[in-house]
């Protein structure tokens, strides 16, 4: 019996879910700004719903990004301080990994189909990524990566045709603009605890959780800006 509690503040959505035995509880709610308020009250309000102590719990989990910076380090910040209080690991998974579990659980993509989740990063750019339907499970085909819309969806692994089988999140409102087209799309689509949780619970079981002190969020825009200071210099 493995219990997981999960949350996801890397959007506007700020969501948690508690996996115990088997059943899953969740709150959610929709804001621009308060994450740091809710999320704490929504964390004990499961707990005390499953009758639970924090240190029950066999792990904690989290989306670590791409996703706002302000989000992220909520998220992080009170994982660190529950996980350490408590002394139990962390599961961290990607934002985008999420929203493509949620993908394929409620649009039935078809086994070995695509989906590329795509959300707003402002300043004109994409966070994006690439995943298959492996068995059910979204199976990274690329790196999550960060671009303007003109550049989502190249890589390496080729999408066929420049078509994948279903395109999730804000991201794909500028889909005019990409070089890939999608056979459907979900705009409304966010990343979700519930799904997250889902995620965690596999890779808990196939050991993948780690000590708080290893958790490190992914800022994909300052590695990309670093990148581009770091040839700059190189070049000068």
């Amino acid at each position: 019996m493995t219990r997981i509690l999960a949350l996801d503040t890397s959007v506007q959505t700020c969501s948690v879910a508690l996996h115990d035995n088997g059943f899953v509880l969740a709150r959610s709610q929709q804001l621009a700004k308060g994450h740091s308020r809710l999320v704490l009250p929504m964390i004990d309000e499961l707990l005390a719903e499953a009758g639970l102590l924090l240190g029950q719990l066999d792990a904690l989990a989290l989306t670590i990004g791409p996703g706002s910076f302000t989000g992220l380090r909520i998220g992080i910040s009170v994982v660190q301080g529950l996980a350490f209080g408590a002394d139990i690991p962390v599961v961290s998974v990607s934002t985008l990994q999420t929203m493509a579990a949620g993908a394929i659980k409620r649009h039935s993509v078809r086994q070995q189909g695509t989906i590329l989740p795509a959300f707003d990063a402002r300043m004109g750019e994409i966070y994006w990524g690439l995943y298959r339907n492996v068995g059910g499970k979204p199976v990274a085909c690329c790196a999550d990566a960060l671009n303007v819309p003109e550049a989502v969806g190249l890589t390496d692994d080729a999408v066929h045709g420049g078509v994948v089988t279903l395109g999730v999140g804000d991201g794909w409102q500028y889909a005019c603009a990409f070089p890939v087209t999608a056979q459907t799309t979900q705009i409304e689509c966010q990343p979700s605890a519930q799904d997250l949780v889902i995620l965690a619970l596999e890779k808990y079981a196939e050991g993948e959780a780690k000590p708080v002190e290893q958790l490190t969020p992914v800022y994909l825009r300052d590695t990309v800006s670093w990148k581009k200071r770091t040839h700059l210099r190189t070049q000068g």
